[in-house]
């Protein structure tokens, strides 16, 4: 056999002894199975790229599905206000503090302006969620309870504004029974809210 027929296999030896041979193999080998279906020169198809833009990120939606998000967060407003109130109204009338109670009228409004970007956002979020069973489950007590306190805290603010000058006896008791009804439904929706968000078996009731 000629010598220069020889050369290839020697080198080929040579490479393998050095171990360059399996480290490309190696990364050949990768390389192929991180694109199994593809090939260099065949890009993935227009379709399928234009479909998945279309589903995931659908125009029109990208505000709502922002705006959603921030329902976790704006929730908390409402519950703080309703109980700092119902806290500021008890003490102000087991101490006799009566400039508390006229304090509190303006925490009153701003319990339920906070209302209005909680419930327009949570809309927003349930609307994205629509198709999720296990979700819609939880949610429409959540939504139906946090309706309810928020028209109850504007009966409230209602009451308490036509009678400012007679706030007092039997109405300053419906008053405080309807704010301890608002916590309470608050509180139930808050827990329906935190299975929602981290699971039906984050608390044992």
């Amino acid at each position: 056999m000629p010598i220069r027929r020889l050369i290839p296999v020697i080198l080929w030896a040579v490479l393998v002894c050095c171990g360059v041979i399996p480290s490309l193999t190696a990364t050949a080998q990768s390389v192929s199975k991180s694109r199994p279906a593809d090939r260099a020169d065949q890009p993935a198809p227009i379709e399928e790229v234009q479909e998945v833009a279309a589903v995931e990120s659908p125009a029109g939606s990208t505000t709502a599905r922002l705006l959603g998000r921030l329902h976790p967060a704006l929730v908390h407003f409402p519950i703080a206000w309703v109980f700092l109130l119902l806290i500021v109204e008890i003490t102000a009338l087991s101490i006799g503090r009566e400039e508390w109670s006229r304090v509190s009228f303006f925490i009153l409004i701003l319990a339920c302006l906070s209302f209005i970007p909680a419930a327009v956002t949570g809309f927003l979020r349930a609307d994205l969620m629509k198709n999720d069973l296990e979700f819609r489950a939880l949610m429409v007590p959540h939504r139906n309870l946090n309706i309810a306190a928020g028209i109850i805290c504007l009966a409230a603010l209602a009451l308490r504004a036509s009678l400012r000058k007679r706030f007092a006896g039997k109405v300053r008791g419906l008053y405080l029974l309807l704010l301890a009804c608002c916590a309470v439904l608050l509180f139930i929706a808050g827990h329906l809210g935190g299975k929602m968000v981290f699971g039906a078996d984050y608390l044992p009731f």
